[in-house]
């Protein structure tokens, strides 16, 4: 004889006749559920919130993100960011000749305008790749 319960009444029942119900979580859900999360707006030259330290942190794991950036603070592309961090050239426009930082290479998602902020939105997966010069280079991978 099977027995389904659905919801608070359905675990109500269950309890009420005894019996023991057991949930199983599949692997890579519990580790879904699991995964850091950052939220905030993020800029260059340290206005960041902590986002390239937290994504640095986080390396070969999974994250989920919602970050904003101002579109004057925003360089890259839909699928790239880039995050000045330091430049040799003062009240220069940040040029990556002169500034080294952060780029992020975003797979299978986009970088979405929203009004005047753009959005990186979603559960990713972190690979740091190797250094180019002054700039840390990550991947994130849509999950």
């Amino acid at each position: 004889m099977g027995l389904l319960a659905r919801g608070a009444a359905g675990a109500a029942a269950i309890a009420a006749a005894g019996l023991v119900a057991l949930y199983f979580v599949p692997e890579e859900e519990a580790q879904l559920a699991s995964a850091a999360w950052f939220e905030g707006k993020v800029g260059p030259f340290g206005e960041d919130g902590g986002f390239a330290d937290f994504l640095r942190e986080q390396a070969g794991e999974t994250v989920e993100l919602d970050v904003t950036l101002e579109s004057r603070q925003f360089s890259g592309a839909a699928d790239r960011l880039v995050l000045f961090e330091e430049c040799d050239v003062e009240n220069a426009k940040p040029d990556r000749r002169w500034c080294g930082g952060s780029e992020y290479r975003v797979r299978g998602a986009a970088i979405r305008r929203e009004g005047p902020l753009w959005r990186l939105r979603g559960r990713f997966q972190v690979r740091e790749l190797p250094p180019d010069g002054r700039w840390r280079i990550y991947e994130l991978l849509a999950k």
